[in-house]
């Protein structure tokens, strides 16, 4: 059974909101969706076949400001991130 982690914030529940991640100050962003976020974090799907670090720059507009992500969990194509 798994242990079901108790949030601080609860999430805002949205779907289908692109945003983009940065890899290691690279120049060509990996699209993503978001699922759900908070001011502490966000679920987010990627594309199966992205190899993700454990930690990565998270924009949610086009040339807005980024956020440093740490991944907490994942399954499958389905990632869990804290805001950093």
């Amino acid at each position: 059974m798994r242990k079901r982690l108790k949030r601080k914030v609860q999430r805002r529940r949205r779907s289908k909101i692109a945003a983009w991640i940065t890899v290691d100050g690279s120049f060509a962003d990996r699209e993503c969706e978001v699922i759900d976020i908070s001011g502490d974090g966000a679920k987010i799907a990627i594309d199966a076949e992205t190899d993700l670090p454990k930690r990565f720059l998270l924009r949610r507009t086009p040339g807005g400001p980024m956020a440093d992500c740490d991944v907490v969990w994942r399954r499958g194509r389905i990632v869990g991130l804290k805001f950093s």
